[in-house]
């Protein structure tokens, strides 16, 4: 992961939850802190989740993040023109 103007932090673990609602939960991780983007889910299917972001915490966030799953098991989560605080934001995991 990468905020705009910041160096590359590698993230170690990530978590996606999505309740019946459709609110949405995706947290990326690192030895020494959490980032955790909250929206809804825009899409489905047996594979695939999209989740508009709405908020990170206290902070400002928006854009979209797509995670890539099989049964229980997390593929990738990739974000799209996601942004946090205004600043854009590289999400590979």
């Amino acid at each position: 992961m990468q905020i705009e103007g910041r160096n590359s932090m590698r993230m170690i673990t990530a978590s996606v939850s999505v309740n019946t609602d459709g609110a949405a939960e995706v947290s990326v991780s690192r030895f020494t802190s959490t980032y955790t983007f909250t929206g809804k889910l825009t899409y489905f299917d047996d594979s695939t989740l999209r989740i508009a972001v709405e908020n990170s915490g206290d902070a400002d966030a928006g854009g979209e993040i797509e995670v890539k799953y099989s049964g229980s098991r997390l593929n990738s989560i990739i974000g799209n023109q996601l942004t946090l605080d205004g600043q854009k934001v590289t999400l590979r995991f």
